[in-house]
């Protein structure tokens, strides 16, 4: 049986007026700080000084250092991280509840991510570009303005450094049209 990812909780029981072909939206962005390695090549103390940072910052905006909501450790099935960057060095900021999460540590210094349940593309970018804002703040993101955009440790990824996605349930998409 297929384990869904903790933020889909509820989802099938109780749609609410979401539309059963529609999941989630998830919003993806990527952020590196201008002038400061990129992950893969920091050092223990500048990863240590960067978290710290970060829960600095985000602990006034009612985050936490968090599980994935069931008291585990963040997984790749969380849709939150990738597969490799589950080790020592990726730490995971969020409002479960909210769907909101900052990954600092794995490709880039952050994976800005929100997701929600159901069709809801204007709320759940609003919600991501808040939270860039609230980091943009305290760090000042690496941009360049001529050429590539935000910078990022995958060029597939520079520019706008954003992805927005939608989870559907296809069968359920032919069913209702």
């Amino acid at each position: 049986m297929y384990n869904h990812p903790f933020w889909y909780e509820g989802a099938v029981t109780d749609l609410g007026g979401i539309r059963p072909s529609v999941l989630s939206t998830r919003v993806r962005m990527a952020r590196n700080i201008s002038g400061l390695a990129f992950p893969g090549r920091m050092s223990l103390e500048q990863y240590l000084f960067l978290r710290a940072s970060v829960l600095r910052v985000l602990s006034n905006h009612q985050f936490i250092e968090c599980s994935n909501g069931r008291g585990l450790p963040i997984c790749p099935d969380d849709f939150l991280v990738t597969a490799d960057s589950i080790h020592e060095s990726v730490a995971v900021f969020g409002i479960p509840e909210s769907g909101q999460v900052v990954v600092i540590g794995d490709e880039d210094h952050f994976r800005i991510s929100t997701v929600a349940l159901g069709l809801d593309l204007q709320d759940t970018v609003a919600s991501t570009f808040e939270l860039e804002r609230t980091l943009a703040t305290e760090f000042p993101f690496a941009f360049d303005k001529n050429r590539f955009g935000f910078l990022t440790a995958s060029m597939a990824n520079a520019g706008l450094a954003m992805r927005v996605s939608v989870w559907m349930h296809l069968p359920g998409l032919m069913l209702t049209g």
